[in-house]
């Protein structure tokens, strides 16, 4: 895919009006060719572009900024900035180092989202029916490397939690073959006959955590239950009964961003949090202790011990790195400038790029080390939780001395470095970035160039793509078909379970606790109209559609229904105005990207 570099006209390329913007036809053309199979990833790519809720120009609502680098973004007149990024000296040591290349890709693939799609990276890993796991990434980052990064991180999480793990090339053929050598029901998601599973999966790759050799450590200081003990047994079995609203959720965040003119230097850090889904009706709050008290020790394992593998340790850097890019550019965006990406190395094939839509289930043997979870003899199951992105940030600060005394030298090397890398005529395995050494640390310095950005005529390709896909494939895709949007429905619910969904209101509040944006905003359509009353009708748990996006973690859903003018201070039993708000639950079910969507709101 060579299609992002394309703009400003290159020495040697024909300048004729007509010609470039032919020229970046065919480009936009190509580039939104990936997304047309299957449709519904382009009528969801649709979904996402009119429902974010700081890029979507559909959104008309009045908010203040996310504080700190989007707010706070100053940048001077200069088409240029250095960015700096600490090193990771056990990385370094490992000689895995920072790759200019791969910058370029991730920096790229976040233009194209951010300044196109309307669409910034995240993942969620959700149970389909049958116990697989669909890999929930906003459809602009299917088949990118950032998409990569997020799929391979999460699972990691999420195999260390439970102690099962299917290397990435043994995973794929066994996603391919697991549902039809198992002959799984399509009605209900459940085996057709009786066997032992287990040998299945470790034939076909799948590994003991505790046998990996970064991670057979990781389990040690865990407490395990006695299981002669009768009240460790009950323990287990209360744990268990709420192991369907329990998963790990990672945020990535920056501890520090300090600002210098045009240099910028980052300080960037993870989090992992668990995040239990139930309600007061249906968890007590001694009950909701005891699992919380078990979910703390867990976390505190997967925070001690998922970057000992090289790998992760390395993904989770680059990771970190889009952290701050995210916020970054949104407020350059706001400022009127766009990353120049005619002047980036050449981005890497669709086939490197490659993401999987979905992973297979994994299970656990007697003998297995990692004793957290204690499923049912002969189970498999699914994987759920996520990775976010914090916009907000701390105010900028001043960089160190050391940088303002320096400052002249650090932006020559930064130039001089990147015209080094990009001047090289053959593709390189890799492209060293220039380091300089600051108090004591290592620092990657990046540079970056930007020109005009002026939304949706400036620069020509934002023009064209914008036309490409406001114009020509809504025309297309759009609106969405019933019998297409039903086959959804049973992919990710089963036949069983559709046909009861069929019902007027239980359609949209599956699509909106799934977040399933183009059919949510269908279903509404067609099946509510414009009545409020039923956009706000509460269910038998006296929750609105508002409330189930926000314990789900859906922005654009939300954003759908404000667009539709809810109530966004709607209460659980609002007949009687009493029970929590939106904000309630948000923060009662650690949702960090909607914590700040509200916040800007009031």
């Amino acid at each position: 895919m060579a299609a992002m570099n394309a703009g400003t006209p290159q020495p040697g390329e024909p300048t004729d009006e007509a010609q470039l913007q032919a020229k970046l036809e065919r480009l936009a053309s190509t580039y939104f060719e990936k997304f047309s199979t299957p449709v519904f990833r382009m009528q969801e790519l649709i979904g996402f572009h009119k429902n974010h809720w700081l890029l979507s120009d559909d959104f008309k609502m009045a908010y203040d900024q996310p504080v700190g680098l989007i707010k706070g973004l100053n940048p001077l007149n200069s088409n240029s900035c250095v960015l700096m990024v600490p090193e990771d000296p056990v990385l370094a040591e490992n000689k895995l180092g920072l790759d200019y290349r791969e910058v370029h890709q991730v920096i790229r693939e976040l233009t194209y989202g951010i300044y196109v799609l309307n669409q910034t990276p995240s993942i969620s890993l959700e149970a389909l029916y049958d116990q697989g796991t669909w890999c929930n990434l906003p459809p602009g980052f299917n088949d990118t490397h950032i998409g990569q990064l997020l799929i391979s991180v999460d699972y990691m999480m999420k195999s260390l939690w439970h102690g099962a793990y299917f290397p990435k090339e043994k995973r794929t053929k066994f996603n391919d073959k697991w549902r039809e050598h198992f002959q799984v029901s399509k009605q209900n998601g459940k085996p057709e006959k009786e066997k032992s599973f287990l040998s299945d999966f470790l034939s076909h790759g799948m590994v003991d955590m505790g046998k990996d050799p970064d991670y057979c450590d990781a389990y040690n200081d865990l407490q395990f239950d006695n299981e002669d003990d009768p009240d460790m047994i009950k323990e287990r079995i209360h744990f268990m009964k709420h192991i369907e609203d329990i998963c790990m959720q990672m945020t990535l965040y920056q501890k520090k961003v300090m600002h210098e003119k045009d240099i910028y230097m980052m300080e960037a850090d993870m989090t992992i949090s668990s995040i239990v889904r139930l309600l007061d009706d249906r968890i007590n709050h001694d009950d909701y202790e005891r699992v919380n008290t078990r979910l703390q020790m867990h976390e505190n394992m997967l925070r001690e011990n998922l970057m000992k593998k090289m790998d992760i340790r390395r993904q989770l850097f680059i990771l970190k790195f889009v952290s701050f890019l995210t916020p970054f550019l949104i407020g350059m965006r706001k400022r009127m400038k766009i990353p120049d990406t005619t002047r980036f190395l050449p981005d890497l094939s669709e086939d490197q790029c490659k993401t999987e839509e979905e992973l297979p289930p994994l299970m656990l043997g007697d003998d297995f080390k990692c004793k957290n979870f204690y499923p049912d003899k002969n189970k498999y199951f699914h994987l759920h939780g996520g990775i976010n992105i914090d916009f907000e940030t701390d105010d900028l600060e001043a960089t160190p001395r050391e940088v303002t005394n320096r400052y002249s030298d650090i932006l020559a090397m930064a130039e001089q470095g990147f015209i080094k890398a990009i001047s090289m005529e053959t593709i390189k395995e890799h492209y060293e970035v220039p380091k300089i050494t600051v108090d004591g640390k290592e620092y990657y310095l990046i540079f970056l160039e930007f020109e005009t950005f002026f939304n949706p005529q400036q620069p020509a390709w934002i023009k064209a793509f914008n036309t490409k896909l406001t114009i020509d494939l809504e025309r297309k895709y759009l609106p969405l078909q019933d019998t297409p949007m039903w086959d959804i429905f049973v992919k990710h619910f089963g036949k069983k379970k559709t046909g009861k969904l069929k019902a007027q209101m239980t359609g949209p509040r599956a699509a909106a606790i799934r977040g399933l944006v183009i059919i949510f905003v269908h279903m509404c359509r067609k099946t509510l109209g414009q009545q409020m009353s039923r956009l706000t009708k509460q269910d038998e748990h006296g929750l609105s559609l508002l409330h189930h996006a926000a314990m789900n973690n859906r922005p654009q859903i939300i954003v759908s229904l404000l667009r539709q003018t809810v109530d966004i201070n709607s209460r659980r039993n609002n007949i009687l105005s009493t029970g929590n708000n939106l904000h309630n639950y948000i923060s009662n079910f650690s949702a960090f990207l909607l914590i700040t969507i509200l916040k800007i709101f009031f």
